[in-house]
């Protein structure tokens, strides 16, 4: 996933220092714009952000996606972020924060969307584990071993968190902490709170990719309308990032409706 360019820049391991500059140079040279989107990180970026505005001032906007990917434990994606590792094994925080740096990339964004300049990005990992051996489709995880995994990513202003993106991925309910899986929400801070928690379309069997059943007034609306079974509610969101705009077309910043810590 490509948004900003900064976790391609900074990543530890196959990292490319220099790939911002070059991009950029070869979208002046194309007369091109490239802009780099995903869902979350991304999208889910972007309606944090529209969220604020019914906020006149904001202190705080975190975004705090709970899933239970358990139904995918096999997936290859899931192998670099060390699940079913022993307690305390050496290196595994370092490696989910290299593994999970484009969230910073999503920061970068919303600092742009917002108005905010960042003093810095900062990572956070915790775990829990399995109260008993899980053996899921896939993958294998013992008792005792990593079952759950929560990473926060926060912008930093004169040493205050000011955006937070918080993802809790579990492998089920069997394991040592209370966490749960529940949803994508949103949340914005101050004058007025704001919060919001998006219903999505999902599929209900990743394995067999069987499409979950629209609820049946949906349905029933659309059949009278004549139109097309196809999720309404659903719009195209675009927003272009100052990055790779060609020269003398970058967008201006906003200003900030960040409130200071006086």
């Amino acid at each position: 996933m490509f948004l900003t360019g900064w976790a391609l820049t900074t990543k530890q391991t196959g990292g490319i220092p220099d790939a911002i500059p070059r991009i950029e140079a070869a979208a002046r040279r194309g007369n091109a714009t490239v802009f780099g989107s995903g869902m979350n990180p991304g999208f889910a970026s972007y309606l944090a952000c529209i969220l604020t505005g019914i906020c006149h001032r904001f202190r705080h906007v975190r975004i705090t996606e709970s899933v239970d990917v358990s139904m995918f434990a096999g997936d290859g994606n899931m192998e670099p972020l060390g699940w079913g590792l022993p307690r305390d094994s050496p290196g595994h925080k370092e490696k989910v924060m290299e593994e999970t740096r484009v969230f910073g990339d999503a920061l970068e964004v919303m600092a742009a969307m917002l108005g905010v300049a960042l003093d810095e990005k900062r990572c956070t990992v915790d775990f829990a584990y399995a109260t008993e051996d899980l053996p899921l489709e896939g993958r294998h995880i013992g008792k005792g071993n990593v079952a759950a995994i929560q990473v926060r990513w926060e912008g930093m202003v004169e040493n205050r968190p000011v955006m937070e993106l918080n993802q809790l991925w579990v492998m089920g309910t069997k394991i040592e902490l209370a966490w749960r899986a529940h949803r994508l929400h949103h949340q914005c801070r101050w004058r007025p709170n704001a919060a919001k928690s998006p219903r999505h379309l999902a599929l209900q069997n990743m394995a067999t990719k069987e499409k979950a059943r629209f609820p049946r007034h949906w349905h029933d609306h659309h059949r009278a309308a004549g139109r097309e079974r196809h999720p309404a509610g659903v719009r195209r969101c675009r927003r272009d990032t100052n990055l790779c705009r060609p020269a003398g077309n970058r967008r201006t910043r906003p200003p900030s409706r960040l409130l200071s810590n006086r």
